[in-house]
């Protein structure tokens, strides 16, 4: 049955909006530099004359011990 002005049916129905809080989370990426000291063992070759040497721009004693021979080898 059609319903006059002012009547109030008993099927209205009202639509209202209501915000809920909620939570979200958040991921957040931290960048930091940390400074370490480092212990490194290598090992070194070493020569030991067992004679004396003058030559080549070079003066080796009888029984020296050198390293240096081998250092363009070692990089």
């Amino acid at each position: 049955m059609p319903q006059e002005n002012g009547d109030k049916s008993d099927e209205e129905t009202v639509e209202e909006v209501v915000e809920v809080p909620h939570e979200v989370e958040v991921e957040e990426v931290r960048e930091r530099e940390v400074m370490q000291d480092v212990v490194e063992t290598r090992k070194i070759p070493q020569v030991k004359a067992m004679y004396l040497y003058k030559g080549q721009g070079m003066k080796i004693e009888k029984g020296e011990v050198r390293v240096d021979f081998f250092a363009p080898i070692m990089n």
